[in-house]
């Protein structure tokens, strides 16, 4: 026994410098990890100001690039594009992609995390494939990310906005109920990681679900929940823009114009492409369901159509025009209601004849004396 004991006590030196080394390891790689993610931001720039070949050059022969934090920015900077050009966030996240591609795992917590960023940068490149209209390719990119989260599967943040992005693809598929799963999951990893703003966005997408349903009352009370759990001015604007879309839709078209008049700073302040367009896009609707103005709500709405179409938004550029139709179509209606329900306009009454001038035969003198 005394011996055993002997052993295990000279044996201890051993681990205690072990975990030394290791302590030592992990705290150099967690500064080196603060300095990628201080840089991260000026890395893009550099980046993002050189040629494509230039780029893919520069990101083959110098290795502080190769960080995780530098891909992590690129797919955030790629959230953001998305507002403005779908084509530029495609590009950045294929970008991403590549310099995932160069990253050690070892430098980012091993092959299942890097296996992650992978599947959000697939997701996210599928999502930008579907805000262009082009659903076919975009499932196939949500096809490989789930592929790539098979192989990882422990970042349970990113795992969830895999969920929320494809949603959206599921829903656009008009397939409802995958739609609505989909969001049931990130929205109860978002509730179990405390992230408020992530659940507000979590709702707004499940009213959208609950629009293409037709079911006015629980887009309308998801829409009021999501403006409970968010401060973010953004996602405040993208709530009240839906909740007047909404109103709307249901028949409410005077507190719709109520809740877009509320939000119109906020309309100035994040003037992006899309949010502009789809403003256009409201109001118009709302101007038609007034109906005091038919011409002001189809010139909104034949705006609204081209701008989407020119900046790369097909499907909303598709939507809206079904409502630029139905637009034209209550006008035609207008004017031919109107038309018929004009007075038929009185003769202008004939000069005085002169009495050498033969009378009419209908004349009542003339049909009398007959």
């Amino acid at each position: 026994m005394k011996e055993d004991s002997g052993r295990r006590h000279r044996a201890r030196p051993s681990y205690d410098a072990a975990f030394r080394r290791a302590y030592n390891r992990t705290f150099e790689r967690l500064e080196c990890i603060e300095t990628e993610r201080a840089t991260a931001s000026d890395q893009v720039a550099e980046l993002l100001a050189l040629s494509p070949l230039e780029r893919a050059k520069t990101l083959r022969s110098e290795p502080r690039f190769r960080s995780y934090s530098l891909a992590a920015r690129l797919l955030a900077r790629s959230q953001q594009e998305i507002l403005r050009d779908p084509i530029a966030a495609r590009g950045l996240t294929r970008f991403a992609q590549s310099v995932i591609e160069t990253i050690d795992p070892r430098t980012c917590g091993g092959a299942e995390a890097l296996s992650d960023l992978r599947a959000y940068a697939l997701a996210s490149e599928g999502n930008s494939l579907r805000v262009r209209g082009d659903l076919r390719a975009a499932l196939k990119a949500f096809s490989s990310a789930r592929a790539s989260l098979q192989r990882g599967g422990i970042d349970l943040d990113l795992a969830a906005m895999i969920d929320h992005m494809e949603s959206s693809l599921r829903r656009d598929l008009w397939q409802l109920d995958s739609a609505l799963s989909l969001l049931d999951r990130a929205t109860e990893a978002f509730l179990s990681l405390d992230e408020r703003e992530n659940v507000a966005q979590a709702l707004l997408k499940r009213a959208t679900i609950y629009v293409v349903k037709r079911d006015w009352s629980k887009a309308i009370a998801s829409l009021r929940t999501a403006l409970e759990w968010t401060v973010d001015p953004t996602i405040t604007l993208w709530a009240r823009h839906n909740l007047a879309d909404a109103l709307v839709k249901a028949g409410c078209a005077r507190q719709a114009a109520q809740v877009l008049s509320l939000t119109r700073d906020l309309y100035d302040r994040f003037g992006d492409e899309l949010t502009t367009n789809r403003r256009l896009w409201v109001e118009g609707l709302i101007a038609r369901e007034l109906g005091e103005d038919l011409q002001h709500a189809s010139d909104l709405l034949e705006l609204a159509t081209e701008n989407f179409l020119v900046h790369g938004y097909a499907c909303d550029a598709a939507l809206a025009r079904l409502d630029l139709v139905v637009t034209r179509r209550k006008q035609a209606t207008r004017r031919r209601t109107r038309r018929r329900e004009a007075p038929t306009p009185l003769r202008e009454a004939l000069p005085c004849q002169r009495s050498t001038d033969p009378l009419d035969p209908f004349h009542p003198r003339v049909a009398s004396a007959q």
